[in-house]
């Protein structure tokens, strides 16, 4: 039965993405060459259960409560285990040619059947267990009457606090109690992301870091990861805050406040004050701690109460069991009970103890010895854990308490230390050790908090953190938290780095057996993105530490390493350069990333074979890669791959690199110059690679006189087809004229891809059919001089694009026009569209009724000029953004706009000519709100802005010259 029949037959919703992606996994499992193979291996029970898992992941997914964010990452998670599974069948399918008996043999000579199997259904019960989990957390049960008592408080018209315009909430309660998670429930009601026009979420460091405080809440205002912040000064930053936060009514939350001194707090208080009326915060506050009373005077304390005994209990034997419904319950319920007594009402134990019992259900009755505080239960539950679990967590005491993790980060550290052993598959040892960060976050020791812009880092569990803290103190020091007091017994070390750190300890040399060596940044200095400063290492430091495994200098301004560098052959991880390291045979890890000056890699690099990832990026002054680096064939990361014509240096050194995964960027394409090359590349093949940029040279842009025919640039990009697995696609400056095959013929396997952008194809006259690739959801078409119009070859042969959001558009100096015949809605989610520098586009003529944003951005006067030209979005658009409009006068006619009757929002910004807004503005009568920005000669404002039906409100900065209304 197909998993939507199940469904069906269950009543459960269908999520369509999960489903397909589930559906072609059960399929392929299901498919009668697999059945008999495995079957006939004595295996055909374990195929069963990993069918029937899936099935059962099909069904948790509508029923876990997941927002928007959630979906897309769990969708990837999904999708990453299905690759696994597409790879054993692959595997499968490679073996039964002539007899099945044969092909049995000789697959089990170099494959473990059985252990696929069992690896298979660990991911996927894994990933079961952890929507179970997340569907219970998104209950949290108990908890709705608290939130809604929240939301009276900041929906409230009644003024709170003595602030001017903030509203000032703060949960408090015991460690564990579940403020975090309330906190986490309003912040994702969708009636806080109506009512506000930002939201914001910072966890608080220790000790109440105002400027690193600020900073961070001016990268969730800005949206913009990776925005360096200018500190020339104190003033400077928090002009930055009051800029970012003028005028818009913010919802913010200050996670895990632990301390905190008056002239901090109103220091911070008033630096937000900027914000519009009904501005609100909230923070999450041990009362423990005694920080409350502080604070309390300048909101509204609230006092989160334990969970009733009764809400306990059905959130424990959710939490240990699940949808298990072969469980005696009845004999379960008196042990229960003694446990939820214990638990004192506070929702962390209980999850901790769920998960516990759900992976080891013979202990309840031993628990009760450990219940009498959460501490003390916590070092149980530790002592629980396999031991090298129990390593990974106290390896992450090695850094600051407050410190925010990048799962990836982590189990790469985790990997290179060798904590985790997957013996049968070690081509898949990083996926392997992430199920294991996954068990630990399902534990409750590892707690994941908010981050700007989507992310999600993790926290290790306070009391967990301490208690491992304290059991480390021989083998693990943090310096200098704790100093080298027994160097000879040190095996892995921090070194706590500040803006003063200039030095290594010059007791570092002692610690003759210390295997790692790790240079942790303070938070100021991360947010910051600022190099420690340390520039040089002493000549004979290496020497002295010959057992070294991991060392990361990356973020050391370090311009020279010294040659006993090559005396360090147990190396596994290295994130700086040197010419001995080729004799470092051990070595797995080599991250370069961010080296600008770095302009050749070790010619001998072949030599490290066990080598699995090479992270180039940023190494702007690389221009070529060594020689036979196919023969590094455990490489699993290669950031990036520079062409040259030279042998062992060309594109087909890739062919073996069958193990690559993640992203590859292949650069100088016009040096591949014969197809057969690229062929030998075998991309295609490479079904763990999730994103590929391919890059002809820059002057391909300006210079027509290439070294290759156009007939040969062709053939040589239709040899380089990306992997089904595909998710994202950028290809830059390609010189030739036509799109490969994969591209326009209709049959495309891209069925993955969401993501494409076409940049300097400068001599491509039409747009591939893009529209056959069903899944993007991105766009983006720059700098294709040749193009002089859009239509329905964009789409394709009964084409369309279902889940397009985001289009732009940019540098097409000669595009005319875009009219799609056919009336059909092909964008039926398109929400924002750009266009950017086309002063020859005079209309945009297709259905769209989904689109919401506009943005217009350089020369565009013609398209918002002509009459008409916007009359298909007239009904939809809510948005206009113009910009960088040098074009944009007072007289400019803007007869377009007329037909944006639906248009509530106009934002004009960096039109340095405009000095009063031009005429035809006053027609959009729906407008309720105007932002003007840094329209430097901007000297009046219309007479009509006040006498408007709609009445817009306005938001006008960086205006200097604006001095009364005309």
């Amino acid at each position: 039965m197909a998993l939507q029949d199940v469904a069906a037959v269950l009543e459960v919703p269908v999520v369509p993405e999960v489903a397909a992606v589930l559906e072609r996994t059960r399929q392929r499992l299901s498919s009668e060459v697999v059945t008999e193979f495995v079957s006939r291996a004595g295996f055909g029970a374990e195929l069963d259960r990993l069918i029937g898992r899936l099935t059962e992941i099909y069904l948790a997914v509508p029923t876990a409560g997941l927002p928007d964010r959630a979906e897309r990452y769990w969708h990837k998670e999904i999708e990453d285990a299905c690759c696994f599974s597409d790879r054993f069948v692959d595997l499968v399918r490679e073996y039964p040619h002539g007899s099945l008996d044969d092909g049995i043999r000789l697959m089990e000579e170099d494959y473990d059947v059985g252990c696929g199997l069992k690896t298979l259904l660990r991911i996927f019960g894994n990933l079961l267990k952890r929507l179970e989990f997340f569907a219970a957390e998104s209950e949290i049960l108990g908890r709705d009457e608290n939130k809604e008592i929240i939301f009276q408080i900041i929906l409230s018209v009644v003024r709170i606090s003595n602030s001017d315009h903030l509203r000032l909430v703060h949960i408090s309660g015991s460690e564990g109690s579940g403020k975090t998670a309330l906190a986490r429930l309003v912040y994702n009601d969708p009636r806080v992301k109506k009512y506000f026009d930002c939201r914001m979420w910072v966890a608080v460091p220790e000790d109440f870091d105002v400027e690193l405080i600020v900073m961070k809440i001016i990268k969730c205002a800005i949206r913009s990861a990776n925005r360096m912040l200018d500190l020339g000064s104190v003033d400077k930053l928090y002009d930055n805050l009051r800029q970012v936060l003028h005028g818009r009514k913010f919802f913010l939350v200050l996670d895990d406040v632990l301390s905190v001194n008056y002239d901090g707090w109103e220091l911070l208080r008033s630096l937000l004050s900027v914000g519009e009326e009904g501005s609100t915060i909230i923070t999450t506050v041990n009362w423990e701690e005694g920080t409350n009373t502080m604070i309390a005077e300048s909101g509204v304390p609230y006092m989160l109460e334990p969970l009733p005994e009764d809400v306990c209990f059905d959130l424990l034997v959710k939490k240990a069991f699940g949808t298990e419904t072969k469980v005696d319950f009845r004999a379960f319920s008196a042990i229960g009970k003694k446990i939820v007594g214990k638990c004192r009402g506070l929702p962390l134990a209980i999850n901790m103890i769920g998960e516990m019992l759900r992976c080891n259900p013979e202990i309840p009755n031993h628990l009760l010895d450990y219940l009498d505080s959460l501490h003390t239960f916590t070092k149980f539950s530790y002592q629980t854990l396999p031991l090298h679990l129990q390593w990974c967590i106290t390896y992450l005491t090695l850094f600051p308490y407050d410190y925010a993790f990048d799962k990836h980060k982590v189990v790469e550290l985790w990997n290179a230390e060798g904590f985790i052993s997957c013996a049968h598959q070690d081509d898949i040892i990083e996926d392997y050790s992430g199920h294991f960060f996954d068990i630990l976050v399902s534990y409750s020791f590892l707690q994941a908090v908010q981050y700007p812009y989507d992310q999600v880092r993790y926290h290790v569990n306070r009391y967990l953190y301490f208690h491992a803290q304290a059991l480390s103190t021989e083998n693990f020091v943090q310096y200098p938290s704790r100093p080298f007091a027994r160097p000879k017994t040190i095996r892995l070390s921090s070194l706590l780095c500040d803006e003063d750190t200039r030095t290594f300890p010059s007791d570092l040399s002692q610690c003759h057996n210390l295997r790692t060596l790790l240079l942790v940044k303070n938070s100021k200095m991360d947010e910051l993105k600022k190099k420690i400063q340390i520039t040089r290492i002493n000549d004979d430091l290496f020497t002295h530490l010959a057992n070294l495994c991991l060392l990361d200098l990356n973020s050391c301004a370090i311009s020279e390493l010294p040659k006993s560098i090559k005396r360090l052959s147990c190396l596994r991880e290295l994130c700086t350069l040197h010419p001995s390291i080729t004799k470092l045979r051990n070595l797995e890890t080599l991250n370069l990333e961010g080296c600008c000056k770095l302009d050749s890699l070790p010619e001998s690099m072949y030599s490290l074979r066990e080598l699995r990832h090479l992270n180039i990026l940023g190494c702007s002054s690389l221009t070529t890669m060594p020689r036979r680096m196919g023969w590094l064939s455990r490489l699993q990361t290669l950031s990036r791959f520079i062409v040259t014509a030279e042998r062992g240096r060309k594109i087909e050194e890739l062919g073996s690199l069958d193990n690559l995964k993640g992203a590859l960027q292949i650069e100088n394409l016009e040096k591949a110059l014969d197809p057969e090359d690229a062929k030998r590349a075998q991309l295609n093949s490479k079904r763990n690679i999730t994103s590929l940029a391919l890059y002809w040279s820059w002057l391909n842009f300006y210079n027509d006189d290439n070294e290759a025919s156009d007939s040969t640039v062709q053939q040589v990009l239709e040899a380089l087809q990306p992997p089904p697995s595909l998710e994202i696609l950028d290809i830059f400056s390609y010189p030739g004229t036509g799109a490969p095959q994969w591209m326009t013929n209709g049959k495309s396997t891209l069925k993955s891809m969401v993501e494409i952008r076409l940049v300097n194809l400068k001599r491509l006259e039409s747009l591939p059919p893009l529209g056959q690739f069903p899944c993007l959801k991105v766009i983006e078409i720059r700098g294709m001089n040749a193009m002089t119009c859009v239509d329905d070859t964009f789409s394709g042969n009964d084409g369309m694009f279902p889940k397009l959001e985001k289009l732009t558009f940019s540098q097409m100096p000669n595009l005319e026009k875009w009219v799609m015949e056919d009336n059909q809605d092909k964008f039926p989610r398109l929400s924002n569209l750009t266009i950017a520098h086309c002063p020859k586009l005079k209309v945009l003529h297709f259905s769209c009724s989904s689109l919401k944003n506009l943005t217009l951005l350089f020369n565009n006067e013609m398209l918002y000029s002509t009459p008409g030209a916007l009359k298909y979005f007239g009904r939809s658009l809510q948005k206009l953004t113009i910009g960088l409009c040098y074009e944009l006068v007072a007289t400019s006619t803007c007869e377009a706009l007329r037909d944006l009757t639906a248009l509530k929002e106009l934002e004009i910004s960096e039109c340095d000519e405009l000095i009063s807004l031009p005429h035809c503005m006053r027609y959009l009568t729906s407008l309720r709100y105007m932002t003007i920005m840094n329209c430097r000669n901007l000297k009046t404002l219309p007479y009509w802005l006040t006498r408007s039906r709609s009445r817009p409100e306005l938001l006008i900065s960086g205006c200097p010259k604006l001095l009364h209304q005309t």
